[in-house]
């Protein structure tokens, strides 16, 4: 789950393993914030899964997606999930 840990400061905890990670955006504006650590995390390899609930409308799933809502994985979990995927950064 993506939450902000402290002003302007987001936390994701991964639910396979437990590991997190953190964004602080260098600038101030706080409506933006959440989007940019979203995309952040997804450009380290994280990801962001939600079951579907058919109740929702599409539109409103995708936004809860886009603003983080659900689980989050770390890179590593999500290689060993799917280990087919080709992991988007190289070993160290």
């Amino acid at each position: 789950m993506l939450v902000e840990h402290s002003i302007h400061h987001f936390r994701a905890t991964c639910v396979g393993c437990g590991a997190d990670a953190e964004f602080c955006p260098r600038r101030s504006m706080h409506i933006d914030d959440r989007f940019r650590a979203v995309a952040a995390f997804r450009r380290a390899g994280w990801e962001c899964e939600m079951p579907y609930d058919h109740r929702l409308r599409q539109r409103d799933y995708e936004a809860a997606l886009a603003r983080g809502d659900g689980d989050w994985k770390c890179p590593e979990c999500v290689r060993l999930a799917d280990p087919t995927r080709a992991s988007k950064r190289p070993p160290r």
